[in-house]
């Protein structure tokens, strides 16, 4: 597949690598070492599903799919979770990235990123202890736990990203460890866990939230995921934009809620960026799931019909004939 072919099924622009990286993927799903499975709800459990797309937005094949029960909007079929381990050992970074290192400016952004979490739950942990401890799972190179460490946090991270892991342990003295959640062992419980664009990626977050709430029952859980919601600032009104092959759910603040209720966590605040701070919550776990399903249909179709009258500055922000070509109707503005 040529490069303007590879084009044509993408939503943005790609460089030489990531169409390279593209056709490498498709080659893998091809032979076989890339699998993708059917499921069902990962949330309720439900086998009726309504597809909202069907490429990502690199133009990769990677149906994605709306629970009509409950509202949660996850890739279906699903990349197996050892096809998942190759992608983000051999591909990912690459393909998001769109250059083959990544990790120092990746570090800076997790730094001012860390300085808002912490603005964000501060009050909440000063009830807790003057001195927390913060462990964050998906810590990349840790520039997060960076910026609580320097506030006199006690930090831990934990990530499957070898090289990200080195530059935070070896640049920045950071306690970075190798592996997921299950290969946790910790001499105290943390008073604060972060996932932060960690959630979107798991295969199966409810049994994640459920292994963690066994390890930390007592903290507070900090989680950031794209908002689905928020497409009309973020994303041009376009969820073609947004989608990914390695985000394997898309999540609305109730739709994650939903989730980490059934797996005894409270919503303390948040909002549809998403951005939500959650706290234990036993009784959270047999209130019943509040569907989403119908609200975000709603708002799905709206963006359609209000993604053709995109502001122009918009559209030609991102480039050129390619612009034209996303969004035809800009023609006949200029």
């Amino acid at each position: 597949m040529n490069s303007d072919s590879l084009q044509s099924f993408a939503a943005i622009p790609l460089n030489s690598l990531q169409q390279a990286v593209v056709k490498q993927i498709q080659d893998n799903v091809a032979a076989g070492y890339y699998r993708l499975e059917a499921h069902p709800c990962r949330l309720c459990n439900g086998t009726q599903f309504e597809r909202i797309a069907e490429y990502d937005r690199y133009g990769l094949y990677a149906p994605m799919e709306i629970c009509r029960a409950c509202g949660l909007i996850q890739a279906n079929p699903m990349m197996t979770l050892e096809s998942y381990a190759g992608f983000y050992s051999e591909e990912y970074r690459q393909l998001n990235e769109g250059k083959i290192h990544g990790a120092p400016s990746l570090f800076r952004r997790q730094y001012m990123r860390g300085k808002f979490i912490y603005s964000y739950i501060i009050r909440y942990l000063k009830q807790i202890t003057t001195k927390p401890f913060v462990l964050e799972i998906g810590c990349s190179a840790g520039g997060i736990l960076k910026a609580f460490e320097e506030m006199g946090c006690r930090v831990c991270g934990i990530d499957l990203d070898r090289e990200s892991i080195e530059l935070g342990q070896k640049e920045h003295n950071l306690d970075l460890r190798y592996g997921t959640i299950r290969d946790l062992k910790l001499d105290r419980s943390p008073d604060l866990v972060i996932l932060s664009h960690v959630v979107e990626h798991m295969v199966d977050p409810l049994v994640e939230m459920e292994m963690l709430h066994n390890i930390s029952s007592c903290a507070y859980v900090y989680v950031a995921v794209p908002g689905l919601k928020r497409i009309h600032r973020t994303h041009f009104c376009d969820i073609n934009l947004l989608l990914q092959t390695a985000h394997t759910h898309n999540f609305s603040l109730r739709s994650l809620a939903n989730v980490m209720s059934r797996a005894g966590y409270e919503l303390v605040k948040g909002d549809e960026s998403v951005r939500s701070l959650f706290k234990p919550c036993p009784e959270a776990k047999s209130r019943p799931i509040q569907s989403d399903y119908q609200d975000m249909m709603i708002y799905l179709h709206r963006m359609e019909r209000l993604r053709r009258f995109v502001p122009m500055r918009s559209a030609l922000k991102m480039g050129g004939r390619w612009a034209f070509r996303r969004f035809p109707i800009i023609h006949r503005w200029v």
